[in-house]
């Protein structure tokens, strides 16, 4: 029985230190997508800063969401659709809704989950993630009919 306890706890050491269980120095998640309506999208990558062990990464001479708006093409979606932000490693998330020229407001998020306007129109949303070793902005566009 000593035996099997043995492995049972070496087995949850090994797992805890697992890099798939969160980023490591060398990981820079710079793709994130969004699901709508169970179809997956690409958004498009931010600024970013991430810090190793050895080296620190940094991206940000990134236009603001508002003009990358004007080079991603829209996603088409029904009116109170539900969004969901899905980014790899699993970040602390914040959502952010954007006008023409700047940040209008804090989306709220449930499972990282929000859902689409009642109005149509068109909406420009920041996605701000962050893990331990560092952070990435993404941008996504939706057109409400």
């Amino acid at each position: 029985m000593k035996k099997y306890t043995s492995i049972f706890l070496l087995f949850l050491i090994l797992a805890g230190c697992n890099p798939l269980n969160g980023p490591n120095e060398t990981q820079i998640p710079q793709s994130g997508k969004v699901l709508v309506e169970n179809i997956e999208y690409e958004m498009t990558g931010g600024e970013y800063k991430w810090i190793g062990k050895n080296a620190e990464a940094r991206r940000l001479d990134v236009a603001p969401p508002s003009h990358l708006a004007d080079e991603i093409e829209s996603i088409l979606t029904e009116k109170n659709s539900q969004i969901e932000i899905v980014i790899e490693l699993t970040p602390e998330l914040t959502v952010y809704l954007w006008n023409e020229d700047e940040r209008l407001k804090e989306i709220t998020l449930k499972d990282n989950q929000f859902t689409a306007p009642s109005a149509g129109g068109r909406y420009i949303y920041e996605v701000r993630s962050k893990w331990i070793n560092g952070e990435a902005s993404f941008v996504f566009v939706i057109e409400v009919n």
